[in-house]
């Protein structure tokens, strides 16, 4: 009876070979993985650190914009409560601001494209642990967002207001600034819109400050150093050489 024949050295090269082979794919599919996993996070970290820069940036740009209309609020309250008779009291560099502050609107253009990128960016949401977070960044730029449509509202309310005036008497041929800043504040659609524009400077206010409080809040969970931030709006601030 025959022996069967079996060459023990070259099946264990064989095993070893094919051993060998699949370790190897492990670990470079295990390797690829790893370092995809550790690319989205990075990916992720670097939006949320961007989000929050912008929240910053939005929530300055808020406070400006209140600075604006509460300097405006306060020179025409006080216009208003020298009238009629006694306008020429007001030295006349407030009264000039009275008129330009109608006649030179500042609006405010908001960039909604980091809002947009972490709004559709699930692989961000998914490195959140708190579900909250995700809701109080929304909520964040809904009341930004909502500050700067008020702020460009009173701009445009004062714009028509000061073509209706024009369509009396343009402000220029009225023989002093106190002349044309009385008529201006003598329409009624004026002093109804100075009553309007005081409270919404109230309201804008509270949606900046209940902003800023939700996004310091943010970082705090979220583990980012108002010193990562920074860095990143210094790196957005540089011109390209």
């Amino acid at each position: 009876m025959k022996e069967r024949f079996m060459d023990k050295s070259w099946w264990q090269n064989t095993t070893g070979a094919i051993v060998g082979t699949v370790v190897g794919i492990i670990l470079t599919f295990g390797t690829t993985a790893y370092i995809d996993h550790r690319n989205k996070e990075e990916i992720a970290r670097k939006t949320l650190v961007l989000t929050l820069h912008n929240i910053d940036s939005s929530i300055k740009n808020g406070r400006e914009m209140v600075d604006l209309v509460a300097l405006t609020d306060s020179v025409c309250q006080r216009a208003f409560s020298l009238m009629p008779d006694k306008l020429s009291e007001m030295p006349k560099d407030s009264l000039d601001m009275v008129m330009t502050r109608f006649m030179s609107p500042h609006f405010y253009i908001s960039d909604k494209s980091t809002n947009e990128i972490f709004s559709h960016s699930f692989q961000v949401w998914e490195s959140i642990d708190d579900v909250k977070t995700i809701g109080r960044i929304g909520n964040c730029y809904s009341e930004l967002d909502e500050c700067s449509k008020l702020f460009n509202g009173l701009q445009k309310k004062r714009i028509d207001l000061l073509y209706k005036c024009y369509e009396k008497r343009p402000p220029e041929d009225y023989p002093t600034t106190a002349d044309a800043v009385k008529a201006l504040l003598s329409m009624p659609d004026v002093r109804l819109y100075l009553t309007y524009q005081h409270s919404v400077l109230g309201l804008m206010k509270q949606l900046v400050e209940v902003s800023a409080a939700l996004n310091d809040y943010n970082k705090k969970q979220l583990d980012i150093s108002q010193e990562e931030l920074d860095e990143v709006g210094n790196l957005l601030d540089q011109e390209p050489k």
